[in-house]
């Protein structure tokens, strides 16, 4: 009973009106009550950061390259008698094939990246699961030749100039391209992540040096170069290389966990706090825990002190708190956690506050690694990498109506890795190039929502500006508005239908060639698209990142009608897709308008058993919510905006001249240039001998 009355207590005290939620909403928080559940179509999908290694192998090569698969096997010959001997011999050999690649002749080089393609596809095996098992060792030998930097430069030098859209004119770019993704992917799935060449490799591949620079950052390069004047560039093969050598060199998501499980260590924190990954049942005791910030915890704290000053026990006559007070604050510190953002954001508060206007050197941090590296090196051109990047996802919505480009930006085309239409063609021709058409584009969407995530996570673990800094961008392009577009469809056959041609993925195109018979009759397509599944899932988790504790950005998927959308998502019945639909519906509930809210208890229902909550989290129902536009959260928006400014200046611009940094310095430090509201807690504190009023600690939601 004292518990039932603390949540109502903290539900009303946060409210501007005072009003006490529904009622219903109460019984569904309170009983342990089962409802009938939404419709939904169960999928099985095990969702990481990737999918299986032969899934991930066959995506590179579209049907339309299944014919050039036959120079590969043509160089069976040449290769078996330099492949069978001691490793020595491997490697003698494969020295060979790099110098050749060297050679003024153009026909030598094309023979010497056959064969490479043709030794990391290990297609002398026959097996399949040979094959599989066989290009991880391949592709650690060809690292330890040093081959990476010379395919590298084989690669850009054959995209460096691709401005007709044909698969002939880059076949050179994507042969190399090919060697490259199937090196990535057969590091990353080496059954050794410890061996000595796996751990440099990946190393080396997240290192910014003047001889070699970054490797994601110029795949990022040939990404805008397609949208600015390089149709000819094969750009599904890009946006794979990109999102791989991420994964590569930064890591997925046990790594994020790691990093962050470390970084709260050596902040004085806990481990990592348990996630929510799976729908809970809707019983009692097995929802997850609510869990209260430190401004949670502060606002309570200052609320009862003015609420309750000069309460006196008539029981003993002691003056405090009563003990419903004290009760609710111990379950307020027993529920406490501190997010990493939080201390991070008080640590910038603290350096900040210590480093005056007239000192010009900037305060010394600790980060380093990959995943600091690629922050340094794309904030150079973060904006154009961003948003050309969001113009090709919007060209390659799957079955989207083409939408006319504007005057000043060219059209987006995928000829460049797609056979031509042809009007003499036959009716099963044309119907499997439609399904290659498609299967291209979904798979180019999969591996850019998968790039985004991995961003925004590895960003938001190494320093929380950084995150907001590259969530700001998104937002201001639309993103949000975007992945919902993209999944606002009829999502049941898009989650079940595959886009294949029976016997034309990469190993059975390869048994064919070898002279082997294809089996019997076809394995029956897999109940769910796997590639469609892994795309939404990333893109709600995108959009999920983009809107957290913004309300503005709440407020324009409000506007763009999303909760449609995403009611139509629910009919997914995956884990995932339904928590981080339904978190993206929680923050949109205050906003959406009663009529709809009314209309859709059961969600708001399911929203309640399913996703955890904040202590003073009255999510149903803020007041006025729903008369709220942009325009008040623009104070808000632009601290946040100075706040970044600032962090990027300080750390990432060592090169401005003195008087530059003098005036941006004195400028943020005076207190007209900024005023930061109550939501995002980091002040920068005036200069001496001005003073300046005590902060909170950063609101973890920010």
């Amino acid at each position: 009973a004292k518990r039932l009355f603390f949540f109502i207590y903290l539900s009303r005290s946060h409210t501007m009106d005072r009003r006490p939620p529904p009622p219903r909403l109460l019984l569904n928080r309170f009983a342990a009550r089962e409802e009938e559940d939404l419709p939904e179509h169960k999928i099985e999908y095990d969702y990481q950061d990737a999918d299986s290694f032969q899934q991930e192998l066959e995506e590179l090569f579209n049907y339309a390259e299944n014919d050039e698969l036959e120079e590969v096997i043509a160089q069976a010959e040449a290769v078996k008698q330099e492949w069978i001997g001691s490793v020595g011999k491997k490697k003698a050999y494969l020295q060979t094939l790099l110098d050749t690649l060297e050679s003024g002749s153009a026909a030598r080089r094309h023979s010497a990246s056959l064969s490479l393609l043709y030794i990391m596809l290990a297609a002398n095996l026959e097996e399949e699961a040979s094959q599989l098992a066989e290009i991880p060792h391949n592709a650690v030998l060809l690292v330890s030749v040093g081959a990476w930097p010379i395919l590298v430069q084989s690669f850009f030098a054959a995209a460096a100039d691709l401005p007709e859209a044909s698969m002939q004119a880059n076949k050179t770019a994507r042969m190399f391209a090919n060697i490259l993704y199937l090196i990535l992917e057969g590091v990353r799935n080496h059954p050794d992540q410890e061996h000595p060449v796996v751990k440099q490799f990946k190393t080396e591949l997240g290192e910014d040096l003047d001889e070699q620079p970054l490797f994601v950052a110029r795949l990022f390069e040939l990404v805008v170069g397609f949208k600015e004047g390089q149709p000819g560039v094969p750009i599904k093969k890009v946006v794979l290389l990109l999102w791989k050598a991420i994964l590569v060199s930064c890591g997925g998501f046990e790594a994020i966990a790691a990093h962050k499980s470390a970084l709260r260590i050596a902040a004085g924190l806990p481990p990592v706090f348990a996630p929510t990954t799976a729908i809970p049942s809707p019983a009692l005791n097995a929802r997850p825990q609510p869990k209260a910030g430190m401004v949670d915890l502060e606002r309570f704290k200052e609320h009862m002190s003015g609420k309750f000053y000069g309460w006196r026990d008539p029981a003993t006559g002691v003056i405090g708190p009563p003990p419903s007070v004290k009760e609710a604050l111990s379950v307020l510190q027993d529920h406490l956690y501190v997010s990493l953002a939080d201390a991070q954001l008080q640590h910038e508060s603290k350096v900040l506050q210590a480093h005056t206007p007239g000192s010009m050197a900037a305060p010394e941090h600790t980060r380093a690694g990959p995943v600091e590296t690629l922050y340094r090196v794309m904030l150079r051109s973060v904006e154009s990498y961003l948003i050309h990047l969001l113009r090709v996802l919007l060209a390659a919505a799957p079955m989207a109506a083409p939408m006319p480009p504007r005057r000043d930006e060219r059209p987006v085309v995928f000829t460049a890795e797609l056979e031509p239409s042809d009007t003499t063609a036959s009716l099963l021709t044309v119907a499997a190039r439609t399904q290659d058409d498609q299967r291209h584009r979904e798979i180019i969407v999969k591996a850019i929502a998968a790039t985004l995530l991995l961003l925004l996570k590895h960003f938001r673990v190494n320093h929380v500006l950084q995150q907001l800094h590259i969530a700001a961008i998104l937002s201001e392009a639309r993103c949000a508005s975007l992945a919902v577009k993209l999944m606002n469809r009829d999502v049941i056959p898009f989650v079940t239908e595959q886009a294949s041609v029976p016997n034309s993925e990469l190993f059975s195109v390869l048994r064919r060639l070898r002279g082997g018979q294809d089996p019997p009759s076809p394995p029956p397509p897999p109940p769910v698209c796997a590639r469609n599944v892994h795309a939404i899932i990333s893109l709600l988790r995108v959009i999920q990142k983009l809107i957290k504790g913004r309300k503005s950005r709440v407020l324009a998927l409000v506007a763009d009608k999303s909760s449609m959308a995403l009611r139509r998502l629910l009919a997914i019945g995956h884990p995932l897709v339904q928590l981080y639909c339904l978190k993206i519906l929680k923050v949109q509930a205050p906003f959406i308008g009663r009529g709809w809210r009314k209309m859709n208890m059961k969600i708001l229902s399911k929203v309640d058993r399913v996703v955890r909550h904040r202590f003073h989290d009255n999510w149903f129902y803020e007041g006025h919510s729903e008369n709220l536009t942009a325009v008040h959260f623009q104070e808000e928006d632009e601290a946040l905006s100075h706040a970044i400014s600032f962090f990027n200046l300080v750390y990432y611009s060592p090169d401005l001249d003195v008087v530059s940094r003098k005036d941006i310095f004195g400028a943020l430090w005076d207190e007209a240039a900024i005023r930061v509201p109550d939501r995002f807690q980091i002040v920068w504190h005036q200069a001496p001998p001005r003073q300046a009023a005590p902060t909170q600690s950063g609101d973890s939601e920010a």
